[in-house]
């Protein structure tokens, strides 16, 4: 097991559930839920409807910084491969 492990702090979570113990909300009030997890409501179909008609383009990666169109490097770091007569073909 790596050793740096238990240098990680706690999962952000456990930490506020930690600094919440004991807390008691005023009953006056609504609590509002901040939390992430199951969604409540069913995905609107237009929604649904985009992503079914999107799934072809998901076939390949999409097309970061780094190449033009026409294969050339395309870097905005001065000093870069490309700079310094390094490779300009992907």
């Amino acid at each position: 097991m790596n050793p740096n492990l238990d240098r990680l702090q706690s999962y952000p979570f456990q930490k506020l559930t930690t600094l919440l113990a004991g807390a008691t909300p005023t009953p006056k009030l609504k609590p509002i839920a901040l939390y992430i997890g199951e969604p409540k409501h069913p995905t609107p179909e237009f929604i649904r409807r985009a992503l079914a008609d999107s799934l072809a383009e998901l076939a390949s990666y999409p097309a970061t910084l780094g190449a033009t169109a026409s294969g050339r490097v395309n870097s905005p770091i001065p000093g870069s491969l490309s700079d310094l007569g390094g490779p300009t073909r992907c």
